[in-house]
C-alpha cells in the first residue's frame, strides 16, 4: 500500500500541473515570455505536450508542459540572471547522449549571461577549475565541459569530493556553473539532488538524428522527503552555435584530448584502454580512423584496432 503522505504529495503535483496546462495559445503562436529580471524572450509555442515526470521515490505523473523555439534560451539566462541578482549561486546540469548539442547548448547559455565571455571560463577538468573560481568576478559564469576520459570509479569520486569543496566557494561569488556531463546519474546523489538547481537533457530527433531537443527541468525540494521533485518545465529547441568564438572553443577541447593522450593524465598501466575510449569517443562524434590517426600521430590500422577492442 502507497504512503498516505507520498499520495498526498503525488496530487498535489497534478493538481498543479493541470493549472498550469491551462490558457496556452493556439499551436505555433508567437508569443512573448518575460522571466523574473525583465528579460522578453519572443520564442514560438508549439505544442502542448506529455513529459513523465519522476516525483517521490519511485512515483511518476506525466507533466503537460510547453514545447518552445530557441527563444526560451533567452528566458532561462533571464531566469538566472535573476537569482544572480537576489544573492544567489547556481548550478545547472546538462545531460546527453554523444553529439546532440550538450556543449552547444551549454556554450550558448553562457554567452547569454556574460556576452564577453572569456574561453578561460570554459574547463575541462577539476584542476583548471580552481584557476577560473580565482579569476572569477562576482556573478560569472563558468561551464565546466564533460571530460573526454573518466579514467575509473575512484577518479570519478575524487572529482566528486573536489567538486563539493568548490561549490562551497561558489555560493559565496554567487558564480552560475554549467556542468555538462553524459548522464545525470553520473553525479552521485547529494550533488544532484542539492545542489543542482535546473537540469537540461538534450536529445536527438528519432528518424532524422537533428540535434538540439531538450528538456529543462527545476529542483523542487520536499520537506518531507529527501527525493525532490524535477518540475518540468518545458522543452525547446536550438541551434547550432557558430563563429569565432565556438572555433576558439573547439580549438581548446581538441588540445584538450592531445593533453590528455601525450601526458600523464593517463596512467600507464591503463594507458592504452584510456586512449581507446578517448578514440571510441571521437570516433562517435563524427571523425574518420584517419583523422584520429593524423591527431594522435599513430597509423590509421592502430586506430582501427584499439576501435574494435
Amino acid at each position: 500500500m502507497a504512503d498516505p503522505a507520498i499520495s498526498e504529495i503525488v496530487e498535489e503535483y497534478r493538481s498543479a500541473d493541470r493549472e498550469r496546462a491551462k490558457g496556452f495559445p493556439p499551436k505555433g503562436t508567437k508569443c512573448i515570455l518575460q522571466a523574473r529580471d525583465g528579460t522578453q524572450a519572443e520564442l514560438t509555442f508549439y505544442q502542448l505536450q506529455t513529459i513523465r515526470t519522476k516525483t517521490v521515490g519511485d512515483l511518476f505523473i506525466n507533466q503537460k508542459c510547453p514545447d518552445y523555439s530557441e527563444g526560451y534560451v533567452d528566458y532561462i539566462a533571464g531566469e538566472l540572471r535573476y537569482r544572480r541578482s537576489k544573492g544567489y549561486d547556481t548550478v545547472m546540469l546538462i545531460t546527453g547522449e554523444v553529439r546532440t548539442g550538450k556543449s552547444t547548448l551549454a556554450q550558448k547559455l553562457a554567452l547569454k549571461l556574460k556576452p564577453d565571455l572569456g574561453i578561460e571560463q570554459t574547463v575541462f577538468k577539476i584542476e583548471d577549475l580552481d584557476n577560473a573560481i580565482k579569476n572569477s568576478h562576482d556573478g560569472d559564469v563558468i561551464v565546466l565541459d564533460e571530460c573526454i576520459d573518466l579514467h575509473s570509479k575512484e577518479w570519478w569520486d575524487s572529482f566528486q569530493i573536489k567538486l563539493i569543496k568548490k561549490l562551497e566557494i561558489m555560493g559565496i561569488l554567487h558564480l552560475t556553473l554549467i556542468l555538462v556531463l553524459p548522464h545525470r546519474l553520473t553525479l552521485n546523489k547529494d550533488l544532484r539532488d542539492e545542489r543542482v538547481k535546473y537540469w537540461i537533457d538534450v536529445k536527438s530527433e528519432r528518424g532524422s538524428l537533428r540535434r538540439g531537443f531538450a528538456t529543462v527541468r527545476e529542483c523542487v525540494p520536499n520537506e518531507w522527503y529527501k527525493d525532490p521533485f524535477w518540475d518540468t518545465l518545458a522543452t525547446f529547441h536550438f541551434t547550432e552555435l557558430n563563429g569565432e568564438y565556438w572555433d576558439v572553443y573547439s580549438k581548446k577541447k581538441l588540445a584538450f584530448v592531445r593533453e590528455m593522450n601525450d601526458s600523464d593524465y593517463l596512467t600507464k598501466g591503463k594507458k592504452n584502454d584510456s586512449r581507446n575510449r578517448v578514440w571510441k569517443k571521437l570516433h562517435a562524434e563524427g571523425k574518420t580512423h584517419q583523422e584520429i590517426a593524423d591527431l594522435f600521430d599513430v597509423g590509421r590500422s592502430t586506430v582501427t584496432e584499439g576501435l574494435a577492442q
